[in-house]
């Protein structure tokens, strides 16, 4: 089976019978992505391919700490505006990209980290983060969001996710992301050192925010087909 859909995973058989679960994404799904591994790892044969992730650590937020006192989505502890991308010849800031989002109505890339990551609000929409006019980080949002930080419950359950973990997911990021991503990353892999868990984790030169190439999906779909004929031994594939 070859889908993201965690009620999937647990209802359609590979084979005729359950023996597999692979994700493969890019960016803003990836968090779904962990996560169902997260749950769902133990099983035989699950596997996750993600590229340029959504930050898995929220310490590392756009390179912002989400749990830092005061936190505030627009500006530095010192004043300066926060930049929205990483450019040697533009400066766009997350102000600048919040008042863009606004502009253009319901459903930007905040307001879709918001329903991803939070719950939902009272008027329906998703839980905002933070302060849409000051900026000012809301830390009641925050914590509704730590089921979504990997890093996060990694270094709160490492020991008892190991064994589900092992082996089963890649994760790829650029060293120049746009976005920032590889800045989480960097800190989910030392965390993994530090714990023991064997999580392939690949950080490209100069890739930008598209890192997969036709050898990483080559890659990929070899592992995938020999799960597969391996799990499918058991007497139901030749």
């Amino acid at each position: 089976m070859f889908t993201e859909n965690a009620r999937l995973y647990e209802t359609v058989p590979v084979f005729g019978r359950l023996m597999g679960f692979f994700s493969n994404q890019s960016s803003h799904e990836n968090p779904k992505t962990a996560v169902v591994l997260l749950l769902y790892g133990a099983v035989d044969g699950a596997m996750a391919w993600a590229a340029s992730p959504d930050p898995v650590d929220f310490r590392k937020f756009m390179n912002m700490d989400l749990y830092a006192r005061d936190a505030n989505f627009y500006y530095d502890p010192d004043g300066s505006l926060h930049p929205g991308i990483r450019s040697d010849t533009l400066f766009f800031s997350l102000l600048d990209w919040i008042r863009m989002e606004e502009a253009h109505g319901d459903g930007g890339q905040f307001q879709s980290f918001e329903a991803v990551f939070g719950r939902k609000a009272a008027n329906g929409l998703p839980e905002p983060l933070f302060d849409r006019e000051t900026g000012k980080i809301l830390p009641k949002t925050v914590k509704s969001w730590k089921a979504y930080d990997i890093n996060r419950i990694l270094l709160k359950q490492g020991a008892s996710l190991k064994k589900k973990l092992d082996g089963k997911i890649t994760l790829i990021v650029a060293d120049n992301d746009p976005f920032f991503l590889d800045e989480p990353v960097k800190n989910l892999a030392q965390t993994c050192r530090e714990i023991g868990i064997d999580i392939d984790i690949r950080i490209l030169s100069d890739r930008g925010h598209n890192t997969w190439t036709k050898e990483l999906r080559e890659e990929m779909h070899r592992k995938m087909d020999a799960t597969l004929l391996h799990q499918g031994n058991g007497g139901i594939l030749p």
